[in-house]
């Protein structure tokens, strides 16, 4: 489900941001909440940016990472539109195909969070090579490339004499990572970081 992987994914990003900021996941929120629920929860958070992660499908035709943005008109959404660049190029450089940047203004949740917002596909779930790619650089390494996107950074740096290593690794990625894993199923599931 991609809901489960997105889970992974968003809990190693923000490990990692965890590092330089005060972040909150609010994990609660499903497909089953209104995005008009989704939306309003997170302009009362005030966020310095909105961050929705999600798995694209397209019945296999479609392959590699992109992020959208409500608008492309860096006057109106210079901070969005940059973010979103540096999280794309992060997870090109994780080997999966750069779609790049693109228009989400038809996104309700992009057209209607007063923060800037992006939304990052990770990439396509029910494609073999990004399958394969994902099942090789695992929900560690896209929450890291996602994290350094947002901080802007090639990499993670220590903080207050912590270890810069990857998050603690998570016992279940463990053991799915040494069997067969399963690429997740395109659902809208919405996870936010503030």
């Amino acid at each position: 489900k991609e809901s489960e992987v997105n889970i992974k994914v968003v809990k190693y990003a923000v490990a990692y941001l965890k590092k330089h900021f005060d972040v909150e996941v609010y994990e609660d929120l499903t497909a089953n909440d209104s995005l008009t629920t989704i939306c309003n929860r997170a302009n009362k958070w005030k966020a310095d940016l909105f961050v929705s992660i999600h798995f694209n499908a397209s019945g296999g035709a479609g392959h590699g990472t992109e992020v959208f943005v409500w608008s492309m008109d860096r006057s109106k959404n210079a901070a969005a539109i940059a973010a979103a660049d540096r999280v794309v190029r992060r997870i090109w450089s994780l080997g999966f195909t750069n779609r790049g940047v693109k228009n989400g203004n038809r996104l309700y949740v992009l057209r209607n969070t007063t923060a800037p917002a992006i939304l990052v596909e990770c990439c396509f779930c029910d494609n073999m090579l990004d399958r394969d790619i994902y099942k090789k650089v695992g929900a560690d390494q896209m929450g890291y490339a996602i994290a350094c996107g947002i901080l802007d950074v090639k990499e993670i740096k220590q903080v207050d004499g912590e270890n810069p290593a990857p998050a603690p690794a998570d016992p279940e990625e463990q053991n799915e990572k040494q069997t067969e894993e399963t690429a997740p199923k395109a659902q809208e599931t919405p996870y936010l970081v503030k």
